[in-house]
C-alpha cells in the first residue's frame, strides 16, 4: 500500500492509453462475462503492440526511402526487425511497453520533420502531445523532447514553446494524475517504486556494462545496432539534422541508462530494450551503411549480426532473462531451443483451444487501429487531445473511487495490514539486487556482489 492508502502500481500509464481502445473493443465481445482479464482483451493488447512495431518499421522506411530509395529502406527495416529487440517486444513480450515506446518516439520524429515545411502553432502543439505521450509511456523518453530543435529554426520554435509545453502537459496529464493519487506527487513515478529511493538514482555509472557486458549488453546481444549508430555518422552527409537528432537520442539514452538506474542489464530484458526510443534512427542508420557499401559487403555486414540476434531471440524462449548467462550457456540454450519445434509454429505460444479467440481479438485490434488511423489523418491533433483529456478524467475518477473487489487485491490489503511484503516495487528491487549480486559473483567482482546482497537484505530479510 502506498503513502496515500492505495494499492501501488509502479508501471506508467502511457502504454495503457495506447492499448485501451482495442482492450475495450475486444472486451465487449464477451459482454463483461469474465473476472479480471480475459483472452480477448490480452490478445488485443498484445496485437496492438505488434501493430506499433509495424508502425516503427514503416516510419523508418519512410525516412530512409527519401535518402536511399525503396530497396535499401526496406532492407534496413527488415534487418532491424531481426537484429534488434523490436521483434521480441512486438510479439513475444508484447504486454511490455517497449513497442509502444518505440512507436511514440517514431511519431515525435515524423511530426518534427514537418517543421521543415512549415512551423505553425498547431504543428508544435501536436509535437508536444507526442512528446508528453512518449514520456508517459517511459519517463526516460524525455530526451526525445529536443528532437524538434534539430529540424526547426531555434528562435521561431522557442517563440512557440508554450504550445509545445501545453501539448506535452495534456498528454502527460493521465500519468501525472495517477502518480499524484497513488504516491502523493505528480513526478514520483519517475523514480520507480514510490517515494525517494535516492540510492537508485545516480548510484552507479556503468556505461561499459550497458554496451559490452554479456548481461544483455547492446553490443553482445544486438551488434547490428552498433553498426546502425556508425551509419548515423554516414547519414550526416545526406541529412545533417536527422543524423544529429539520432546521435543525440542514442547518446542521451546511453547516459540515462548508465546513470539514472543501477540496473544496466534492464531486468528481464532481451538485449538493451531501453534503447527503444532510438529504433527509427537505427533503421535510417542501417540504410546509410547499405548505401555506402558494395551490395555484397552490405549484405554480409547486415545479415550476419541480424541472424545472430535472431538466434538469441529463439534461445530466449528457453531462458530466464532475469539471470546472467555466459556465452557457453547461451549456446547450450540455443541448442535446446532449436530442437523445440514450437517456435516455428503459427501462434505456437497460444493454447490450441484459444487460437481462434486470439485471431478474433487480433482482427478487432486491427480494425480499431485502422479507424484510429483514419480519424488521425483527418483530425489527429483534436482527436488525441480529446482522448487524453477524457482519459485523464477517467483515471482521476477511478483514483478517487477505488474498488478493491478483486480477490487478489483484497488479499494484498490484508497482507499489508499484517506487515508482510506486498509492494511490487520492493519485490522487484529485491529480485534485481539478487540478480545483480549473482552477476558480479560469477564475473569475479565479489565485493560488489556482497554489497548488493546486503542491500537486498536491508529491504526485507
Amino acid at each position: 500500500m502506498t503513502e496515500t492508502g492505495h494499492l501501488g502500481n509502479h508501471w506508467t500509464v502511457g502504454a495503457s492509453l495506447a492499448w485501451y481502445p482495442a482492450f475495450v473493443a475486444a472486451n465487449a465481445l464477451t459482454r463483461g462475462a469474465h473476472q479480471g482479464f480475459n483472452t480477448h482483451a490480452i490478445a488485443a493488447i498484445a496485437f496492438t503492440s505488434a501493430l506499433a512495431g509495424l508502425f516503427v518499421l514503416l516510419s523508418g522506411m519512410r525516412l530512409a526511402r527519401v535518402q536511399f530509395g525503396n530497396r535499401i529502406a526496406a532492407a534496413a527495416a527488415i534487418a532491424i526487425w531481426f537484429g534488434s529487440p523490436l521483434a521480441w517486444y512486438s510479439l513475444l513480450h508484447a504486454s511490455m511497453s517497449h513497442a509502444i515506446s518505440a512507436a511514440a518516439c517514431a511519431g515525435v520524429v515524423l511530426l518534427s520533420l514537418r517543421l521543415r515545411e512549415e512551423l505553425t502553432l498547431a504543428r508544435v502543439f501536436s509535437i508536444g502531445l507526442a512528446i508528453g505521450f512518449a514520456c508517459a509511456v517511459r519517463p526516460q523518453n524525455v530526451t526525445i523532447a529536443l528532437v524538434p530543435f534539430f529540424f526547426a529554426d531555434l528562435r521561431a520554435l522557442l517563440r512557440r514553446a508554450h504550445a509545445l509545453l501545453l501539448g506535452a502537459l495534456i498528454a502527460a496529464l493521465p500519468q501525472l494524475l495517477v502518480s499524484t493519487i497513488l504516491y502523493g506527487g505528480p513526478l514520483v513515478f519517475v523514480n520507480i517504486g514510490g517515494r525517494a529511493h535516492s540510492w537508485q538514482m545516480f548510484a552507479r555509472f556503468r556505461p561499459l556494462e550497458t554496451m559490452f557486458s554479456w548481461y544483455h549488453g547492446l553490443a553482445t546481444w544486438t551488434p547490428l545496432l552498433l553498426i546502425a549508430v556508425a551509419g548515423l555518422f554516414l547519414l550526416h552527409r545526406h541529412d545533417r539534422g536527422l543524423a544529429r537528432a539520432g546521435l543525440w537520442t542514442f547518446a542521451s539514452q546511453w547516459l540515462v541508462l548508465s546513470v539514472l538506474e543501477r540496473w544496466f542489464w534492464g531486468g528481464a530484458s532481451f538485449g538493451q530494450r531501453r534503447f527503444d526510443s532510438c529504433t527509427i534512427f537505427f533503421i535510417v542508420g542501417i540504410a546509410a551503411v547499405l548505401h555506402r557499401l558494395p551490395r555484397w559487403l552490405g549484405a554480409i555486414t547486415v545479415i550476419v549480426p541480424a541472424a545472430y540476434t535472431t538466434a538469441l531471440l529463439i534461445t530466449a524462449t528457453h531462458l530466464n532473462l532475469n539471470r546472467f548467462q555466459t556465452p557457453d550457456e547461451l549456446f547450450a540454450a540455443f541448442q535446446r531451443a532449436i530442437a523445440d519445434s514450437s517456435w516455428r509454429s503459427f501462434l505456437a505460444f497460444s493454447p490450441p483451444n484459444l487460437r481462434g479467440t486470439v485471431l478474433v481479438a487480433a482482427l478487432v485490434a486491427t480494425i480499431v487501429a485502422a479507424l484510429i488511423f483514419f480519424v488521425g489523418r483527418k483530425a489527429g491533433t483534436v482527436a488525441a487531445t480529446v482522448y487524453l483529456l477524457g482519459m485523464s478524467i477517467f483515471y482521476a475518477w477511478c483514483g478517487l473511487n477505488p474498488r478493491y473487489d478483486d480477490a487478489v487485491a483484497r488479499a494484498m490489503l490484508v497482507r499489508h495490514v499484517r506487515g508482510e511484503l506486498t509492494s511490487a516495487a520492493a519485490r522487484d528491487t529485491i529480485g534485481l539486487l539478487r540478480d545483480e549480486a549473482e552477476y558480479f559473483q560469477r564475473v569475479g567482482r565479489t565485493e560488489e556482489a556482497e554489497a548488493a546482497r546486503a542491500e537486498a537484505a536491508a529491504i526485507h530479510p
